[in-house]
C-alpha cells in the first residue's frame, strides 16, 4: 500500500520487497523518500550516498525528483508504477534552490 499524502489517497500495488533505488551498487545508491506534506517543490526527495555515481554527477540529498525519462513525477504512484527495464534512465532533479540537474543513471531494480 502506498499512502500518497499529496493527493490524500491510498494506492494498493504489489510489493516486490525492494527499495526504490538507482545507481551503482558498488559505489552507493540513490534512495527516495516522500517529501513533507505541503511541500510544493516535489513529492520525492533524493537520499544520496557520498561517493556514489549520482553524487559524482552532482545530485545531493534533498534534491527533488521531478522527471524520469521525460515523465513528470507528480506523485509516488507514478514513480512506483513506471517500467524498470531500461539499462540507463534519464533522471531530472531540482535542488531546493531551484537548480535543475539531468543525469543518466543505471537502475538496479
Amino acid at each position: 500500500m502506498i499512502i500518497d499524502a499529496h493527493r490524500n489517497q491510498f494506492v494498493f500495488v504489489p510489493h516486490n520487497g525492494q527499495d526504490i533505488t538507482v545507481g551503482n551498487s558498488e559505489a552507493g545508491s540513490v534512495s527516495f523518500i516522500p517529501s513533507e506534506t505541503g511541500d510544493t517543490l516535489g513529492v520525492l526527495k533524493a537520499v544520496i550516498c557520498r561517493g556514489s555515481t549520482a553524487y559524482q554527477k552532482g545530485i545531493r540529498t534533498g534534491d527533488y525528483l521531478i522527471e524520469v525519462n521525460g515523465i513528470p513525477i507528480k506523485d509516488i504512484c507514478t514513480y512506483m508504477l513506471m517500467e524498470r527495464k531500461d539499462e540507463e534512465t534519464l533522471f531530472e532533479f531540482r535542488s531546493p534552490d531551484g537548480i535543475e540537474k539531468v543525469v543518466k543513471l543505471k537502475r538496479t531494480n
